[in-house]
């Protein structure tokens, strides 16, 4: 009879954990991004590219394809040589800062292809999709005084990535080519207010507890 019932509970346990692997969906990951393409100009003023941007963020998968993230960017500004050959700073009010950044990132998969390996009995997959954020930044520096009651932004883009079913396999990389439009100042300072317009690439290792997402 003890038998029986250590079967029992080995089996009911076997099944509530492979159930639990395949459905319960969770996916966390760490954003590490670059953005050469950066611009900082007031509102009316052209784009012109004078910092650049790396940031670390992370992200939890709450639905499939919703991604809450927090994190943190560093700002630089590109500088230029006058006449006397000294370098400047391109028109901006700090040389470097740091944000604090929030956004929730929607994905979508837009094309899918899977096919199966035999040999290793397992599943392979490539996925393109589309990604859309609205993101709330805060810049701050000890060169300025920041007025500003931060950044409110949108990042759109695409990401690909590739991956297989294999329980075994616990993460992907994921890839993503963004953009970014600031519609309220990320700078306010006695004399200007400055909107950001950024392209930048991405890289995701995403961890998972599960074999089939289809996000």
């Amino acid at each position: 009879m003890k038998t029986l019932v250590c079967l029992a509970v080995t089996c009911i346990s076997t099944i509530v954990t492979a159930q639990y692997y395949d459905y319960t969906g969770k996916v966390s990951g760490l954003n590490i991004a670059s953005s050469p393409l950066s611009s900082l100009h007031a509102k009316t003023a052209p784009v012109k590219i004078n910092t650049y941007t790396t940031s670390l963020e992370y992200t939890q998968m709450v639905i499939p394809g919703v991604f809450p993230t927090i994190g943190y960017t560093y700002q630089r500004a590109y500088t230029s040589k006058t006449n006397q050959d000294q370098r400047v700073l391109n028109s901006l009010p700090f040389s470097d800062g740091h944000q604090l950044n929030t956004s929730i990132e929607f994905r979508k998969c837009i094309l899918n292809k899977t096919y199966k390996v035999k040999s290793v009995m397992g599943c392979f997959f490539k996925r393109v999709g589309i990604l859309l954020a609205p993101e709330y930044n805060y810049l701050y520096s000890s060169q300025i005084k920041n007025t500003s009651s931060g950044e409110f932004a949108l990042k759109a883009g695409l990401y690909f990535y590739q991956g297989s079913t294999k329980i075994n396999v616990s993460k992907n990389i994921l890839y993503a080519l963004y953009y970014r439009k600031g519609f309220s100042p990320l700078v306010t300072t006695e004399t200007t207010s400055l909107y950001r317009d950024e392209i930048g690439i991405r890289v995701t290792v995403l961890f998972r507890e599960l074999y089939r997402f289809g996000w």
